[in-house]
């Protein structure tokens, strides 16, 4: 399907005046554009192209039909949430519309709004304590929007990390008591009685910032899932803050995001203080984990990769202990 044609038939724009490429893909299975209307009722749009075709590399090595399955089902995922939970959200927790998608045997566009046209910007890649709040907030009220969901089209455990679509990533890591405990830690964390839905890619590159409010909105919703919403927050944190911050103000940042949720829940849920205080007790008990499954995934996936810090290592330490 030629991209243009398709976007100005949906949009009924009378041209495309500008494609630019914005970023390739993961392991080159498309690309994500903006393409600028001309007489349409938005000025631009974004659509994200990709190639369902079995790439012919990828960046760590890890090509193969494993993980090619993994990523196909992922762009259905991220269609699937497009069409049916985008508009469930609020301004509290922003997401760009969906527009509208084509699907072909080897091809699928999805075509959704432009946030940079509402004034949206790119979050920094080290946040500001501002920034860093605000996108815990967001957090906070994306999982009190969504507790309890089924995810019904979603990812069962969200997380592009979960240990069951990580079989070769376990397999590669050296033998000890993580890899050990491994199904033990995703048990723990799928067996919690609080399960909301998850980003499952909650890094900072995922979020913009509206300038002028302080807004945040995220995109890339290829592994939104059932899950604890603690597994995005340790990993927010995780691409947020170098391992000194993180050793130095982990737990306060923690608390805040705690906080916030008990607050969401209340406020605008109308959940009882002592229901609200029983999620975020739950999940307080679940962070070390949540830091543990994801230290799991890099020591198979990326043995020497630069997340694998002192403070990642002390909440692994803290989680296998709680296993004992």
């Amino acid at each position: 399907m030629e991209l243009s044609s398709f976007v100005c038939d949906l949009t009924r724009a009378q041209a495309v005046d500008h494609t630019q490429l914005l970023q390739k893909l993961w392991s080159d299975y498309g690309g994500l554009y903006r393409l600028q209307l001309r007489g349409a009722a938005m000025a631009s749009v974004i659509a994200k192209r990709i190639d369902l075709l079995p790439p012919t590399s990828h960046p760590r090595g890890w090509q193969g039909q494993i993980g090619h399955a993994r990523k196909q089902r992922s762009y259905q995922v991220e269609l699937n949430w497009y069409r049916h939970y985008a508009g469930l959200t609020s301004s509290l927790c922003r997401v760009p519309a969906y527009l509208g998608c084509h699907q072909g045997d080897d091809d699928l566009i999805v075509v959704m709004e432009d946030l940079q046209s509402t004034g949206f910007e790119p979050l920094e890649p080290r946040l500001t304590d501002a920034h860093l709040l605000a996108t815990l907030r967001w957090l906070a009220e994306f999982h009190a929007r969504f507790m309890a969901d089924n995810g019904d089209c979603l990812w069962p455990s969200g997380c592009y990390w979960h240990l069951e679509t990580r079989q070769q990533e376990l397999a590669a890591m050296d033998d000890g008591p993580l890899k050990q405990a491994s199904a033990a830690l995703d048990a723990a964390l799928q067996g919690c009685r609080y399960q909301t839905l998850v980003h499952g890619d909650a890094k900072t590159a995922n979020f913009l910032v509206q300038p002028d409010s302080g807004d945040i909105a995220a995109v890339d919703f290829q592994y939104v899932g059932k899950g604890v919403g603690v597994r995005d927050l340790a990993y927010l944190l995780g691409s947020a803050l170098d391992d000194a911050t993180l050793l130095a103000s982990g737990e306060r940042w923690l608390q805040h995001y705690l906080d916030t949720l008990s607050n969401a829940l209340q406020q605008r849920y109308h959940w009882s203080p002592q229901a609200a205080m029983a999620v975020c007790q739950q999940w307080q008990q679940l962070y070390p984990l949540a830091w543990a499954d994801f230290e799991r995934f890099l020591q198979g996936w990326s043995p020497g990769h630069w997340k694998l810090g002192r403070y990642s290592a002390r909440q692994t330490d803290l989680a296998l202990a709680q296993l004992t």
